[in-house]
């Protein structure tokens, strides 16, 4: 679930721009939460033991259309690699995180 706060969403370390579709002005807020979907990565051992669960947040389901005053799934939603790509990235990184010595 992503936190909503005026014009961004938050979710599985991602922060994204609300897409918002209006013929009116730019005063735009919204509260509250919405659906997103993220990228989860699990990795187990030779022996079957999950040793690693990780997350990181790709697209926003939804467009707010402002004139219609509603939410409307995303025609291109995965029209291209980039959000799911920011995603992986996002829940490797912890794997890839240096340790202190």
């Amino acid at each position: 679930m992503a936190e909503l706060s005026g014009s961004s969403a938050r979710w599985d370390g991602q922060e994204r721009r609300l897409i918002v579709n209006r013929t009116g002005g730019d005063d735009f807020r919204h509260d509250g939460t919405t659906l997103a979907l993220s990228v989860g990565v699990d990795l187990f051992a030779d022996s079957g033991e999950q040793v690693a669960s990780t997350h990181g947040g790709a697209s926003l389901i939804y467009a707010v259309n402002i004139d219609a005053k509603r939410n409307e799934v995303r025609r291109n939603l995965f029209a291209t690699d980039k959000e799911i790509g920011e995603g992986v990235a996002l829940a490797l990184s912890p794997l890839f995180k240096k340790s202190a010595q």
